[in-house]
């Protein structure tokens, strides 16, 4: 048993190898995601300060877009220019009377993991432009 208890002396450079590899495959993926997540609250705050101006209600189309262009360029989303924002931000009219109008942004993000795998942000949300920001949808 003292002859074991003295050999025993810890951890392998194999096991540690092993551990960094683990440790740095969740670090990679940290990495890759980060820039969807962070781009997607950028998007969603943007949205949630269009939709809570007091004139969200009264607002044009075009009005919309050009807070909501100011807003991502603040929030460092580089995604929307004036060339593409008619193709993801569009204004709803209500369905029912007596409900505000909504701003829905729909775009896909892609980030390269490795090789021909990617991650995917698919987002698709709107905002009622009532002047309360709520941004639940």
């Amino acid at each position: 048993m003292r002859t074991m208890m003295k050999n025993q002396r810890g951890i392998t450079f194999l096991s540690w190898c092993i551990i960094f590899a683990v440790f740095g495959f969740f670090v990679l993926i940290g990495l890759r995601l980060f820039p969807l997540y962070n781009e997607k609250m950028g998007v969603i705050a943007s949205m949630n300060s269009v939709a809570s101006r007091t004139d969200a209600g009264k607002l044009t189309a075009y009005d919309v877009r050009k807070y909501f262009l100011r807003n991502t360029d603040i929030n460092s989303v580089r995604r929307f220019n004036d060339a593409n924002v008619r193709d993801h931000v569009t204004i709803e009219k209500a369905s029912r009377a007596g409900e505000p109008k909504s701003m829905r942004v729909q775009y896909e993000a892609r980030n390269k993991f490795v090789a021909d795998l990617e991650f995917v942000l698919v987002f698709d949300r709107s905002v009622p432009l009532s002047g309360e920001g709520t941004g639940e949808n």
